[in-house]
């Protein structure tokens, strides 16, 4: 759908320039014929020559980044196009959005160092837009930065708290630094924000019982839970398996505790009987008293 989008509003750039009537219009326009009809690398040759034979013509760089994002290449090629574009022709709203489209595409296929940097150029361009912070904050928690996490999805959560992503992040990045007590208290701002949010509250629960082992606290969450759920939801069979699995264990902790309880009773029998034996044997050795003159 997005993709269909950049094509049209392409649409609009292509036949703007075609009433220009010369030599780049034409190739831009057979370019675009050529990709309506199926053929995107008969397109992306001719758009690159294009480039090739007219250096300061910037009209082409919007298509052929665009044709290059499934590229082999990657999004990579793309963001250098666009980035050296928006340095010409800053705020171009297309090319923003096609360059969002490439931070997105870096970050599935595993390279958070180009989503940052197209992220970065995003927030120079359109201002600290909260899609665009979140994107340089994800790309940042992929590099393993997670100050610069931490700082960005606090803002976002401060100033858009009913803006849902940033709260997962955040929680997810606190939850590896081993910080489980402040990723629970952010699950529980985010429901105080969205009181039905089924999913945060089962992944609070979950996180209570398994990494904090306060049952009773995440009884309450599954429970709450519970009641939100339409009778054979697949989100209603997990919250139902989540608390069969917080009874098991509750009834499983009962009985380590009742067996530490024994053992522990045992061991004291034992070190008081060791205890008397003890004291036998020294009182059976003690030295014999002399007798008084």
């Amino acid at each position: 759908m997005r993709n269909g989008a950049l094509l049209a509003a392409l649409g609009l750039l292509l036949t703007a320039s075609a009433a220009l009537a010369d030599e780049v219009a034409d190739g831009l326009s057979a370019a675009r014929r050529s990709l309506d009809a199926g053929r995107p690398r008969e397109a992306l040759a001719a758009v690159r020559e294009l480039v090739a034979r007219y250096p300061g013509d910037d009209r082409p760089v919007p298509l052929l980044a665009f044709l290059l994002v499934d590229s082999p290449t990657g999004p990579g090629e793309s963001i250098d196009l666009l980035a050296g574009y928006l340095g010409r022709q800053p705020g171009d709203a297309y090319a923003l959005e096609l360059l969002e489209v490439c931070a997105e595409r870096a970050l599935s296929e595993g390279d958070p160092e180009l989503g940052r940097l197209a992220a970065k150029i995003l927030l120079h361009e359109r201002g600290e837009r909260k899609e665009d912070l979140y994107l340089w904050a994800e790309a940042s928690f992929r590099m393993g930065q997670m100050g610069s996490v931490e700082e960005a999805t606090r803002r976002l959560i401060g100033s858009s708290p009913s803006y849902e992503p940033p709260y997962w992040l955040l929680a997810k990045a606190l939850e590896e630094a081993g910080r489980l007590e402040e990723a629970v208290a952010v699950y529980r701002d985010l429901l105080r924000e969205q009181s039905g949010n089924v999913r945060a509250r089962l992944t609070r629960a979950g996180l209570l019982l398994w990494s904090l082992r306060r049952y009773d606290a995440a009884e309450e969450e599954y429970l709450s839970a519970l009641e939100m759920c339409e009778p054979g939801s697949s989100l209603r069979d997990e919250v139902e398996a989540g608390l069969r699995s917080l009874r098991e264990e509750r009834e499983r902790s009962r009985r380590l505790r009742s067996q530490s309880a024994l053992i522990d009773r045992m061991l004291l029998f034992v070190l008081l009987g060791w205890a008397g034996v003890v004291s036998f044997l020294l009182w059976k050795t003690r030295p014999a008293s002399r007798p008084s003159a």
